[in-house]
């Protein structure tokens, strides 16, 4: 029998909430077409990520009020299973955490409701004066470039087979080979670049499909025998679609 996947890493915009959480923070300061242009453009691999982040920062210059404040709505847009699909993955003893070239600042809200604690968050950092205005934003938690997120899970020692990656973008996707399994995540934003690459791809607006594709069958079956069995029937593995470069 092969061994068990144990640390589960995803992702958080488009892929633990159903929206980039700075888009929707441009939306409220009326920049949301310019900062969702620059968003796409390093999501889908075309501009590197080191090139769009520090202008888009610049554009938006978040105060910690508005940081927190969409660190709030988050919360009530994640997708539709994840809290469920996290909870399962705990009850069997998994490592789970999040990893994200966002903020801590604001992932840590949703992050608490789905039982995540703040020391399972790898993500970088805001910086505000004393009066909550924004100073700078710092990337030591993952660093913004395009691999990123590999270099991440090397210098955390999770770059082992029994690591599993989910996400939606082509900073997620840097990871694999460097892990055990990468899990492209396509039901909010399909990304041709990111489905060429992933090792599997969930194409639903859910994430159960995920256990599917991680868990071995006696996981599954203490799953289905512990409070999980609506979840797995909805845990179809994805038809993987056509992905050209």
């Amino acid at each position: 029998m092969p061994n068990p996947f144990q640390t589960i890493l995803f992702d958080f915009d488009s892929t633990l909430i159903r929206v980039e959480s700075l888009d929707l923070l441009a939306e409220q300061k009326g920049i949301g077409e310019e900062v969702s242009r620059l968003t796409e453009a390093s999501m889908d691999g075309s501009v590197p990520i080191q090139d769009v982040f520090p202008r888009k920062m610049r554009l938006l210059s978040p105060t910690r009020a508005e940081a927190e404040g969409i660190g709030r709505a988050c919360k009530d847009l994640l997708v539709e299973d994840a809290a469920e699909v996290i909870a399962a993955l705990q009850r069997l003893g998994k490592d789970v955490r999040i990893m994200s070239s966002g903020f801590k600042d604001i992932i840590i809200f949703a992050a608490q409701d789905l039982g995540i604690a703040p020391e399972h968050i790898i993500a970088n950092r805001l910086e505000f004066d004393a009066a909550g205005n924004f100073l700078a934003f710092h990337d030591d938690g993952v660093p913004l470039v395009s691999d990123g997120k590999r270099q991440k899970v090397a210098r955390l020692g999770l770059a082992l087979p029994s690591t599993v990656f989910v996400g939606d973008g082509a900073t997620d996707a840097a990871v694999q080979g460097s892990v055990g399994m990468f899990i492209g995540f396509g039901g909010v934003a399909h990304r041709p670049r990111v489905a060429a690459a992933a090792d599997a791809y969930i194409t639903e607006p859910r994430l159960a499909p995920l256990l599917r594709h991680i868990l071995l069958p006696n996981e599954l079956d203490w799953l289905e025998k512990n409070g999980f069995e609506e979840l797995l029937l909805s845990a179809t593995m994805s038809p993987r679609p056509d992905a050209p470069e």
